[in-house]
């Protein structure tokens, strides 16, 4: 049985205080290398077609697929917060109404309506007690030849210290929200395997990623300046390694 590891309360205040507009921040390099590498491997959309981001809250993905590949965009969201800044950042990119939907619903228990040939997934499946489970569940979408982006921060390695010790400043701490299993590459192989899905990139995306932790949430100031310094040396040291023990980010782009 797939079970929430996050509760609605945590999503409702988390998105209820987020300010509009968010975008792909190619600043920041795990958005960068997210969407280096979406459009390496999945194709601009020629007829209008649709793809559809699962968790698709604050809606930053589903601009960049509408605005840089060109699809109509779907996304999935079970909180209101969630499903109402959505909607409120795509129209404040100018996006019309006939280009995006946001269908409220529970993932786990509701069909997707159609089938997509692109789905997104970022930042959602490490929520879920049952990660295969939930993988699978991915497929119902997937229309024949269709493609498919997973992505889950990794708090393995350094990145599992370095956020405890943040999480003990967080009221909705980070750390026991997420499902650290997900959190390995082996995991996406031998999904792909098992379901007959062309891999055409599981990988770690950038190196040790800062902009993974709010430092600025560590209220004794003494700590918060040692983690900063510590945090600056480990991406000066580790910027483009790409291992378990320091990457911040794992992605899989896959094709039925």
């Amino acid at each position: 049985m797939i079970m929430e590891i996050t509760d609605k309360e945590f999503w409702a205040d988390y998105w209820g205080n987020i300010k509009i507009p968010i975008l792909v921040d190619y600043g920041l390099k795990n958005d960068r290398i997210i969407a280096e590498t979406i459009k390496k491997y999945v194709p601009v959309a020629t007829r209008g077609e649709w793809a559809i981001e699962v968790g698709c809250a604050p809606g930053k993905w589903l601009i960049f697929l509408n605005k840089e590949l060109q699809y109509k965009v779907a996304g999935f969201e079970y909180v209101e917060a969630a499903a109402e800044k959505t909607v409120e950042n795509l129209l404040s990119q100018s996006i019309k109404k006939d280009q995006f939907k946001v269908v409220k619903g529970d993932f786990i228990r509701d069909a997707m309506e159609e089938k997509y040939p692109l789905i997104l997934s970022l930042g959602f499946i490490e929520h879920f007690t049952d990660v295969d489970a939930i993988l699978l569940k991915h497929l119902e979408g997937m229309a024949e030849g269709g493609y498919l982006v997973l992505g889950v921060p990794n708090f393995r390695g350094v990145n599992f210290y370095i956020q405890r010790i943040v999480d003990r400043f967080l009221e909705h701490k980070m750390l026991p929200n997420h499902n650290l299993k997900a959190m390995d590459l082996s995991k996406f192989e031998e999904f792909a395997r098992a379901h007959q899905l062309t891999p055409l990139f599981i990988g770690y995306a950038g190196g040790f990623e800062r902009g993974l932790f709010d430092l600025n949430a560590i209220t004794n100031v003494p700590l918060r300046i040692i983690m900063k310094v510590v945090v600056r040396i480990l991406c000066f040291l580790f910027n483009n390694t790409r291992n378990s023990f320091f990457n911040g980010y794992i992605l899989a782009v896959m094709r039925k």
